[in-house]
């Protein structure tokens, strides 16, 4: 037993119905684009060699209409990926109708979908007009650049002694080993931060350094490698490392505020006065005089912080804060002296209500920095610690909280020496060594020692013995990073192709000699990236960072990023920032595979006069593959893709018999012992059977009058099967029986029932039996907007159905699915062995074979 299924519709307008209108659009090129950057022209099909053509196919009422058509017209316009619909732009022509594109619009967008309204008004028609619209969608594929490489190596230092004269070579060669690209610029790093083209330098591979070249900010440069390449480069850093002058002072920097806490509204908006306050003074001691005025200081921001840095006062105020925490570092120069860090860190505090004054807590402290004279005695013997508290603009006003103070001796590790019992407004602390080198004090909310405020450290200075010859003084410390940046391999998708590790040496020297260190790397690291291994600087050895990159890792969200490393030596910090850069390339080294199915010709099957010929092409990067492919076409039928016996080839001939309506195809291709598939949609524009619906009304209503019904005929090739009884509708029974069958209609019920006359009994009686219909009758309606009004189930059933104006409000559009069985199956499936199939992740679990006779 097979069934049968037809589909049929009618609109019904209050003033006319011009028809059906349907239309789709046939391509001169296929669907797929492969872009490789490697090759000329990069685009494959090439667009502007060969030009995309769109032609449309139009019917009405089942008719194809020539383009130039009296009362055709269209409007074409491109969406770019899932963007909104927009007008054409340059490279986008119509003419006649068909759309012709000359450039390669996939460079800008990866997915194009061009859109076809067509309009057709029909003369006849009262000027109605009926609408349809086609569209195609165009994708692309990247391969992507051959894998590039640079790095730099050279040496890393220019060496002093104590004299301040130069001990080492005076140049420095640095070599650019590079793979699969070219050097376009060798540049060095300005004070402000910019680079600018090294002078009097060249694209070659080498770059000589001089150490009397005007590249050093302070006793550093930074040399940049800029290749042909884009986003790949690479830096190298320089110092110019010297040993202590006899005689030297100590030399420290300290901050008036070491850390700022911005109050803020609860979703981090900031009050009118949430930066009163947030201002910092940077201080450099020599010994324990002030010798700020003598050095370069520059202050900068990280991103999410504003402010002015007051070069004569050396004031820093920040004047905005767009992130949850930032820092401004200090970096201060001088010739002859090691590079002095300090940063000044600022962070929101969310725990204001939204309409209340911001409130600003401070540590405050009756020292800027505490001395030992010769006779290793404080002076004074202690430094008091005090809270204020300051309500929106309003005065300061004491305030008593929690207080815990450390001491240093080395500048990074913390002891904690006193911890508040009560809240205090201020303390008096007594440093317990005067082998000290920081002491540093915390202010936490009254009651707790959880909820931290603000800090403050005080620096502490020491002075010579009178009338002697001091100490040769300290030796330059210089800490430098031996590796800056690393490039990791990502495949298209922008995750790791494989696990790697990355090695970070880094060097602490006091002088000329190697001096311990420890390096932190600051979290959350992207992910993806571990710390293998973090070794510490010895005095016979570098130190060394290790990190481990995982295969398939996001590591971030774009092409670059950074990781913060502190490197800590002898007291005194340095940051570096290792960037890390993802080079795109294709997994494995392999080429994009993708499979296509495509139409030159009709891709549809108009009267049973024609067929169909599904095509194939197989992209393999830039090529295409003709050999080493293996094909299986199959069809959907009742739920699953079934395999064609014998259809094997790199194209499907579709014939008439083939499609029911509509029919998919799938195509397999095993290539490289990898499974690829594709699948297309054919139409049969002319089925066996077909549904024509009819109203007695005609397709229209004139001042919403008459009642009556709308039916459907059903045809087959050419002849009326499951014939209707009659075509008329009245809403009382006709005096005269001759006619024999007649519809009633029921105003009141809104039906209709199919009426006989009884010659017998001389009177109408209801039909039943073999006078009614033997195939089954689904109607559904869609609205004067096309929105579907019977999702659920059939709005009515019946070979005909009740009309008046209130059922067409304006326009209705009734659809009749007709169907029907009958004892022939126009398929024989024949079962095939399980290991035939190529095995592919799918629910699909009928193995079939179709036999078309």
């Amino acid at each position: 037993m097979a069934k049968q299924q037809a589909y049929g519709g009618i609109t019904i307008i209050d003033v006319s119905d011009v028809g059906k209108l349907s239309a789709w659009l046939g391509s001169s090129l296929p669907l797929t684009t492969v872009y490789d950057p490697n090759e000329s022209p990069a685009y494959s099909p090439n667009w502007e060699a060969n030009n995309l053509v769109l032609t449309p196919f139009v019917e009405l009422n089942g008719e194809m209409m020539a383009l130039s058509s009296n009362g055709l017209s269209f409007v074409w316009e491109r969406q770019a990926g899932s963007g909104n619909p927009t007008a054409l732009v340059t490279g986008e022509k119509v003419s006649g109708g068909v759309l012709t594109v000359s450039k390669n619009v996939l460079a800008d967008a990866d997915l194009i979908t061009y859109i076809c309204t067509i309009t057709y008004r029909d003369p006849d028609a009262e000027g109605v007009e009926v609408k349809a619209k086609a569209q195609m969608t165009f994708g692309l594929i990247k391969n992507v650049k051959k894998l590039s490489k640079c790095d730099i190596t050279g040496e890393t230092a220019f060496k002093y002694n104590g004299e301040g004269n130069l001990i080492s070579a005076p140049s420095i060669i640095l070599t650019a080993t590079l793979e699969n690209t070219t050097v376009k610029q060798w540049q060095y790093k300005k004070a402000d931060g910019s680079f600018e083209v090294y002078p009097n330098s060249s694209n070659t591979t080498t770059l000589t350094v001089n150490d009397t070249d005007d590249v050093f900010v302070g006793d550093m440069a930074v040399i940049k490698l800029v290749t042909n390449t884009e986003n790949l480069s690479d830096i190298h850093q320089i110092w110019k490392v010297r040993n202590g002058a006899a005689g030297s002072a100590t030399i420290t920097c300290n901050l008036t505020n070491d850390s700022q806490s911005i109050p803020t509204k609860a979703n981090g908006e900031l009050y009118p006065t949430s930066l009163n306050g947030a201002n910092t003074k940077f201080t450099i001691l020599k010994g324990s005089k002030d010798d700020t005025a003598n050095w370069n200081i520059t202050a900068t921001p990280s991103d999410g912080i504003t402010g002015t840095f007051n070069s004569k006062t050396f004031v820093y105020t920040v004047t905005g804060i767009t992130v949850e925490t930032g820092y401004v570092d200090f970096i201060a120069t001088r010739s002859g002296y090691t590079t002095l860090n300090k940063r000044f860190t600022v962070h929101k505090d969310r725990s204001g209500a939204d309409a209340a004054d911001p409130i600003f807590y401070y540590i405050n402290s009756d020292l800027s920095y505490l001395k030992i004279d010769k006779n290793d005695v404080f002076v004074p013997e202690t430094v008091t610690f005090s809270a204020t508290k300051r309500v929106g603009n309003n005065p300061d006003t004491a305030y008593s909280g929690r207080f815990k103070i450390y001491e240093s001796t080395d500048g990074e590790n913390f002891d904690l020496k006193y911890t508040s019992g009560v809240d205090e407004n201020s303390h008096i602390y007594k440093p317990s060594s005067n082998k000290i080198k920081l002491i540093k004090g915390e202010l936490y909310e009254a009651g707790t020692t959880t909820n931290y405020k603000d800090s403050q450290s005080i620096p502490i200075v020491k002075d010579g013995i009178d009338g002697e010859q001091g100490d040769s003084g300290a030796d330059a410390l210089s800490i430098r990073l031996g590796n800056f940046s690393d490039n990791i391999n990502c495949d298209t998708d922008e995750t790791v192709s494989e696990a790697k590790e990355i090695t970070i040496p880094f060097k602490c020297e006091l002088g000329m000699k190697a001096t311990d260190g420890t390096a932190v790397v600051a979290t959350p690291l992207p992910s993806g990236i571990t710390v293998k291994s973090n070794t510490p600087a010895t005095t016979s050895s570098e130190g060394c960072i290790i990190l481990s990159v995982a295969k398939g890792a996001t590591l971030f969200s774009g092409l670059s990023g950074e990781i913060t490393i502190t490197i800590t030596s002898n007291g005194l910090s340095n940051t570096f920032k290792f960037s890390i850069n993802k080079i795109i390339q294709a997994k494995s080294g392999e080429n994009a595979v993708l499979l296509e199915v495509y139409v030159t010709g009709d891709s549809t099957i108009n009267n049973g006069n024609n067929n169909v010929i599904l095509r194939t092409i197989l992209h393999d990067g830039m090529d295409t593959a003709t050999t080493g492919v293996t094909y299986q076409w199959s069809k959907y039928i009742d739920g699953s893709y079934q395999d064609i016996n014998g259809c094997t080839n790199d194209y499907l001939t579709v014939t008439p018999p083939m499609v029911d309506s509509t029919a998919s195809f799938r195509c397999r291709a095993v290539y490289k012992t990898r499974t690829y598939q594709a699948f297309y949609t054919v139409m049969d524009k002319t089925d066996p059977i077909s549904v024509e619906c009819f109203s007695s009304l005609g397709d229209k209503l004139v001042n919403g009058s008459g009642v009556g019904g709308v039916y459907a005929m059903i045809f087959q090739n050419g002849q009326q099967i499951d014939e209707i009884k009659s075509t008329d509708f009245f809403t009382e029974e006709p005096s005269d029986g001759t006619i024999g069958y007649f519809y009633k209609v029921n105003t009141t019920s809104k039906s209709v029932t199919l009426m006989k006359y009884s010659t017998s009994d001389k009177r109408w009686v209801e039909a039943t039996g073999d006078d009614l219909p033997s195939g089954t009758y689904e109607w559904y309606r869609r609205n004067k907007n096309g929105e579907s009004l019977d999702t659920v189930k059939p709005y009515k059933t019946g070979k005909a159905i009740y009309l008046d104006n209130s059922i067409v409000n304006k326009k209705i559009s009734f659809v009749c699915k007709y169907t029907a069985y009958t004892e022939e199956d126009t398929h024989v499936y024949i079962l095939t062995d399980e290991v035939q199939r190529p095995v592919v992740d799918e629910s699909d679990n009928s193995i079939s074979t179709i036999v078309y006779e």
